[in-house]
């Protein structure tokens, strides 16, 4: 097992991965927004959460929806060990899909730990460690259970971009009472819906900070937030920054 690269980019809206074709395996692993996947043979939609390993060889190119997308990207050959051996079985399509596989904060840790001791020049030896235990947390993530009713509820509200939308809609979209929607929910993607919400929500705050003129009195109302203060309060408390001096200060890189 061996990382062979590994880095983050973060991608405005219409960005595009590719498209690529590499030689080892690739696993993306989606942190914030969207993107869709496509192969000559497939395409779909991946969202906060979720991962998707590429084998060699097998081409495609993938978009950023309308919030943009943070990923985790790691090019790595698996070797010859027992526990990889399901890598080199040939897949049932060309890409593996994982949805939710890395919301589970012991992934986020894995995830984290592994791109901090690559940055750094950490010990191979840990690299060759941790990766093939955050491989098998993909492949076997309870994640990969997330209702197709709730995905479907997720996917409507990232068109909208989450403005205006609610526990109690995003319930309507799947069908649930808003009390079902959200015990499931918490079981099913790890977190409480509310929480959920308000980081995508905060995701889109960040574009509109970098990418328009907006004034943030008018970011913040869009956003449904009752008042500027509630919007700065939740802002501050997830990047420690006002969103003015994020305005300011927030370079993005690509």
């Amino acid at each position: 097992m061996r990382l062979r690269k590994h880095g983050t980019s973060r991608y405005r809206c219409g960005g595009m991965i590719g498209p690529a074709r590499w030689k080892v395996h690739d696993l993306i692993v989606l942190l914030e927004g969207s993107f869709t996947f496509q192969t000559p043979w497939q395409g779909f939609e991946i969202i906060a959460g979720d991962a998707v390993i590429i084998p060699p060889g097998v081409g495609f190119h993938a978009t950023a929806g309308k919030q943009g997308g943070h990923v985790w990207v790691g090019h790595f050959s698996p070797g010859q060990q027992k526990e990889m051996q399901w890598l080199h079985a040939a897949p049932s399509a060309p890409l593996w899909h994982f949805p939710g596989a890395a919301t589970t904060p012991w992934c986020r840790a894995l995830l984290a730990r592994i791109s901090e001791s690559f940055s750094t020049g950490g010990s191979e030896r840990e690299c060759r460690r941790l990766l093939p235990l955050l491989l098998e947390i993909v492949r076997t993530s309870p994640g990969r259970l997330l209702s197709g009713a709730i995905r479907q509820a997720l996917a409507q509200a990232a068109e909208l971009e989450w403005k205006g939308v609610t526990t109690e809609r995003l319930a309507a979209w799947a069908g649930y009472s808003p009390s079902h929607f959200r015990a499931r929910f918490e079981q099913e993607h790890g977190q409480t819906v509310g929480r959920y919400l308000r980081n995508r929500r905060l995701e889109v705050a960040c574009r509109l900070l970098q990418e328009a003129t907006l004034p943030i009195k008018q970011i913040s109302a869009q956003l449904g937030y009752s008042t500027p203060s509630a919007f700065h309060h939740a802002f501050l408390g997830v990047y420690g920054c006002t969103p003015g001096d994020y305005r300011q200060h927030r370079v993005v890189h690509h």
